[in-house]
């Protein structure tokens, strides 16, 4: 499902217009991007929680050339869904 097919359903759901949805859509996925940016936490109880997972710096090797290449701290986001919707999509 695409944004726009998102907005869609939750106008016809709730009887907002496509511009409010959109709206509110928009500044929901802005702060949950804010505070991942933060390196906060942001928990939807009984949907999910979004956090920032961190890799740490490491070495490796490239197998082409044989070269040591050193891999900087990489931060990234990361979604673990909650119990409610984890079993509503098992089913």
């Amino acid at each position: 499902m695409r944004k726009e097919e998102l907005v869609k359903l939750v106008a016809k759901n709730t009887g907002l217009s496509g511009r409010k949805v959109k709206l509110v859509i928009d500044a929901f996925l802005e702060e949950i991007s804010r505070s991942l940016e933060r390196g906060e936490r942001v928990e939807l109880r009984g949907f999910g929680v979004f956090r920032v997972n961190t890799y740490q710096a490491k070495e490796m090797v490239v197998p082409a050339t044989g070269k040591r290449i050193q891999l900087p701290v990489r931060l990234f986001p990361h979604f673990k869904p909650g119990k409610i919707l984890k079993e509503r999509v098992r089913r």
